[in-house]
């Protein structure tokens, strides 16, 4: 049985690296998906706001699947899908159809995502450190993706040497959130096809955008000198990447079919009683808490993704003035530094708990953010020193709160849903309503708005704490 356990999670951590990778690829290959469906910058970002609205719905529907499938079945379902419907991202020349295919994909791997993290719960409850061990593979997979899809991209060759007046870079959404999340993509320049398309992009993309947007799509003569599109390749590369998981699972559902493996219990044990036997108040703060940890989650995946996204644009154009490369390297690092928090956060959790986890992680993420804040505009030293303590404290909220969610309620189907349903949207929404922000008000909003992101997270921590021992007694 102990082999079966090791198997599984060696499955998981697989599913979750080749998740992290799919999410994170669709920046770095924007612009070859750009050429191949003949499309404006505007339309192809549409991608980003699929993907993450997809991965949100995912979630929510993981509690349905899970009620009526067993989870390495439903597992297994859900990765042929998603292995399908990947490589049509990019097989199609028409853009909705890609978008149309994002959406399915994501929602079928955000729902075999919600599996993994319900069978984490369900086999190995009360070791909180396997979910943090898990969800490492995930930043693995987010900074190898643009590695191994460099080699099957178009090289950009730059033929406008003019640079954009500093009045004018400041574009509207969405041109802002596309180039920004692009500039965050890890490691992405230390590979040299990346490095001339990152030098494609950074200079003179922006002055292109805002002379001709409606033309972007214009001769290649123009703009840029480009072979045989190969991006395609790397969408069935990455479907393809999702079968030995799929396999794995199916094989895994025989088996247990079979009675050659111990069945996977559906319920987690837990010593509070069930929603039915709480009464009328206990019901009514059970709601109560289940609505705000929806809200609650929203910043953990926020705020770094945010962050990340705007960060380089706020070396280049506050009165930092640093070069693009060296905020790429900032960038970069900050992605580093939170897949460095997961291998700790996997550590401590051995020796604290997932409370005193929660607390010491958004403590040290208003702080970290009030301290950038301060004296990230000083140099470009002092705007690295504060940012990469910022990718360490976000990086281990999402595991340790499932864990410390569970000791206040069950973290059955619906539960668990809610809360990686929160993460996946503030994800996609917070990126935006940061742009927003900025576009409003200026550059120095972006340090206020995370700030403030930062602040309501550990105040609405606090009450859910209230509400969950109030649950406990009940």
């Amino acid at each position: 049985m102990a082999a079966v356990k090791v198997i599984q999670v060696l499955l998981w951590c697989y599913f979750v690296y080749q998740l992290g990778g799919f999410a994170s690829v669709i920046g770095p290959t924007l612009p070859d998906l750009q050429e191949h469906f003949q499309a404006t910058l505007t339309e192809t970002s549409y991608l980003f706001l699929s993907l993450g609205f997809a991965l949100a719905a995912g979630c929510l529907l993981s509690m349905a699947v899970l009620k009526f499938l067993d989870p390495n079945l439903a597992l297994a379902v859900c990765l042929f899908v998603g292995a399908a419907v990947t490589p049509l991202v990019a097989l199609t020349p028409v853009l909705y159809v890609g978008c149309l295919a994002v959406v399915v994909a994501g929602i079928a791997h955000a729902c075999a995502f919600n599996c993994i993290c319900y069978q984490c719960n369900v086999i190995f409850h009360g070791n909180p450190s396997i979910m943090h061990g898990v969800f490492i593979a995930s930043s693995v997979g987010g900074i190898a993706s643009p590695l191994i899809a460099s080699p099957f991209l178009t090289p950009r060759i730059n033929s406008n040497k003019s640079d954009l007046p500093v009045e004018d870079s400041l574009m509207t959404e969405p041109f802002q959130n596309v180039l920004s999340i692009l500039r965050q993509s890890p490691l992405l320049y230390l590979s040299q096809n990346c490095t001339a398309g990152w030098n494609f992009l950074s200079t003179n993309l922006t002055s292109l955008l805002l002379k001709n947007d409606t033309n972007f799509t214009g001769s290649a003569t123009d703009i840029y000198k480009s072979d045989v599109n190969k991006v395609h390749l790397v969408y069935i590369i990455i479907g393809v990447a999702f079968l030995p998981a799929a396999i794995g699972f199916m094989i895994l559902y025989i088996l247990q079919e079979k009675g050659r493996i111990e069945n996977t219990p559906q319920d987690v044990s837990t010593p509070y009683v069930s929603l039915d036997h709480r009464g009328k108040k206990g019901k009514c703060i059970f709601v109560i808490f289940l609505s705000l940890l929806a809200v609650t989650y929203i910043p953990f995946a926020g705020i770094p993704y945010a962050y990340g996204s705007y960060l380089t644009t706020y070396g280049i154009e506050s009165s930092l003035r640093i070069d693009v490369h060296k905020m790429a390297e900032i960038t970069s690092f900050l992605w580093l530094m939170y897949l460095l928090g997961r291998i700790v956060s996997t550590v401590v959790s051995l020796y604290v708990t997932q409370s005193t986890l929660m607390f010491i992680s958004l403590m040290g993420t208003l702080l970290s953010i009030i301290l950038v804040a301060a004296i990230g505009h000083l140099s470009e030293t002092a705007l690295w020193v504060g940012s990469l303590p910022l990718g360490l404290f976000t990086a281990p909220l999402l595991a340790a709160s499932l864990g410390w969610c569970r000791t206040f309620v069950p973290l059955t189907p619906i539960v668990l849903g809610v809360c990686t349903m929160g993460d996946m949207t503030g994800a996609a929404l917070l990126p935006y309503i940061t742009g927003q922000i900025i576009g409003r008000f200026g550059l120095d909003w972006y340090m206020y708005s995370i700030i403030i992101y930062a602040a309501f997270q550990l105040a609405s921590f606090g009450v859910l704490s209230i509400l969950g021992r109030m649950l406990k007694t009940m």
